[in-house]
């Protein structure tokens, strides 16, 4: 799916214009250096986290269905962006946008004079503007001219892979993210396009998954020139608009963190893939302002992977913030290359795909519960370790099911967005529904989120606002295993009591896990319950006082 969502940009010519604008702010994050940790409390208007949690941290990863014509790029932009502003999110994170250096710059340049294309980026960032959001963007050296490695002779996904400038054209490279930048600032410098009216960056970054040895290593790369990059790329993007926020490209670090004993394998020759990105942190030298994430794999990595990250970062002097791309909204179809176990049957593809299998519609139906389920989780957890910014992955998901975890993690199902003739709001998943839930129920509370200790395998999120705690909880042991089966035990339950945070009875909020015929959500009915006796099982409740 990855490579056919960065084939489907080189079709794009014209993005049809909204007039339709979404507002909201856009702070930026704190800062650390090696010699000093603590906040620059005299500028803490740009660097430092709201005090409340604001529209800006959600996003949702743009990416397209099959768009074979114009017009159906044209049409699914638009759609997209009409689900986004129902979602109120303000930043988007745009996969099929020219994003490399050979779409960007193609051919050398003649006579020191740089010939760059700007039709396509202008249409797409034309379209996000109009609507008045701002971008979480990434740029990729890849080059049949420029790099070490031409981008004829990469081997791996085209969406990830990258190589070195050859070292002749370093500053070429470092005139591009400059160039990038300038362009969409809008402020009256330079060639701008002239309906640009306010600046487009909230975040640039350099490379995806650069410690993945297939995207960066295999073409080249190393520690070193990755730093490097870093560098000269920073200082490119602070000459043009130093208010953008610069990212290191974000990292995967698989599944190795899904479980608490992962420091028994940290540091053995298994995690041996991660090299990179020890030497990377090792080296770091004030080369980024956020440090990125990929968060593809089970909900409870970020609960073992930041911490981890701040400490092998503080054993080397400094701490950056962090923010998360890349959330995969779906547990995996077959079973991960993970401790934790498989959740659905072998044959799942085939039920789900065979329309008039027995076991179609129920299987299906709890696939859509169980992304309702991990959006919720992963963003929530996403609050409480301190992520400046979280994007779902993807928007649309694919028409066949497949191996590829990715394919049906989307929130718009793309096969019913198909059949009912490109209606996208009668084409939403209940993950969806569930998202706006969230993002509705914790929008202007308290920016910090207390994970309370209620015992092993729950999971209890503490929310306040104005002086009131709410709560957001499940119970899940992910070694639970079904005998029958062999698959992660559905329906555990865990009777929790409540009654230090809330006085008698509390209502109970339900997410939405699944759709009537007509494609419209179920909103399951509130509960009133005493707080000293809730029962939870892996489906997530807010807890509120009644």
């Amino acid at each position: 799916m990855k490579n056919r969502k960065y084939l489907i940009s080189t079709i794009i010519i014209i993005i049809l214009i909204s007039s339709l604008t979404i507002s909201g702010c856009n702070k930026g994050v704190k800062q650390y250096n090696k010699q000093k940790f603590q906040e620059d409390e005299n500028n803490c208007e740009k660097n430092c986290l709201p005090d409340t949690i604001t529209y800006d941290f959600f996003g949702v990863d743009f990416n397209l269905g099959i768009a074979p014509t114009r017009d159906d790029v044209v049409k699914e932009t638009r759609d997209y962006i009409e689900v986004m502003k129902s979602l109120h999110i303000t930043t988007i994170s745009p996969e099929p946008m020219p994003r490399t250096w050979h779409q960007i710059e193609p051919n050398p340049p003649e006579n020191n004079v740089h010939i760059y294309n700007w039709e396509t980026m202008d249409a797409f960032i034309k379209a996000f503007h109009d609507a008045g959001f701002v971008l979480d963007y990434t740029i990729q050296p890849q080059s049949n001219w420029a790099t070490e490695v031409s981008r004829d002779n990469f081997d791996g996904q085209l969406c990830c892979s990258m190589s070195p400038p050859k070292e002749e054209y370093w500053d070429d490279w470092q005139l591009l993210v400059q160039n990038i930048v300038e362009r969409y600032d809008a402020d009256g410098i330079g060639e701008e396009p002239s309906w640009l009216t306010h600046p487009m960056f909230r975040f640039f970054s350099i490379g995806i998954e650069p410690d993945t040895k297939s995207h960066w290593e295999n073409y080249g790369g190393t520690p070193e020139k990755y730093e490097r990059l870093l560098q000269l790329s920073k200082k490119a993007v602070k000459l043009a608009n130093e208010n953008v926020i610069f990212a290191r490209g974000r990292a995967n670090p698989g599944t190795k963190f899904d479980t608490d004993d992962y420091v028994d394998i940290v540091y053995t020759d298994e995690f041996k893939r991660l090299s990179h990105m020890y030497k990377s942190l090792q080296i770091y030298d004030n080369s980024y302002e956020i440090f990125g994430i990929n968060y593809n794999d089970y909900y409870t990595e970020l609960l073992n992977y930041v911490p981890w990250l701040k400490s092998e970062m503080n054993k080397n002097g400094y701490e950056t913030s962090f923010y998360v791309h890349d959330a995969m909204g779906a547990l995996y179809i077959r079973k991960p290359k993970s401790k934790i176990l498989s959740y659905y049957p072998d044959d799942i593809i085939e039920i789900i795909d065979t329309s008039n299998h027995p076991d179609n519609s129920e299987m299906k139906k709890l696939y859509f519960a169980d992304q309702s389920r991990t959006v919720s989780k992963k963003a929530v957890i996403a609050l409480y370790t301190g992520m400046q910014f979280f994007s779902l992955q993807p928007s649309f998901d694919g028409v066949t099911w497949n191996d590829e975890k990715w394919t049906h993690a989307g929130i718009i199902d793309f096969a019913e967005y198909k059949n009912n003739g490109q209606n996208v709001f009668k084409a939403l998943k209940p993950s969806y529904y569930t998202y706006k839930q969230l993002i509705e129920k914790v929008v202007g509370a308290d920016r910090n989120v207390e994970k309370l200790n209620l015992g092993d395998n729950v999971y209890a999120f503490k929310f306040m606002r104005n002086n009131e705690p709410f709560m957001f909880i499940w119970y899940e042991d992910v070694f639970d295993v079904d005998s029958k089966t062999g698959l992660v035990r559905r329906n555990q339950l865990k009777t929790v009591d409540l009654s230090d945070y809330f006085i008698g009875d509390v209502k109970v909020t339900n997410i939405v896990t699944e759709l009537d015929s007509n494609w419209n959500p179920i909103y399951p009915s509130n509960k009133i319950v005493s707080a000293n006796s809730i029962q939870i099982d892996e489906t997530p409740i807010f807890i509120e006082k009644q």
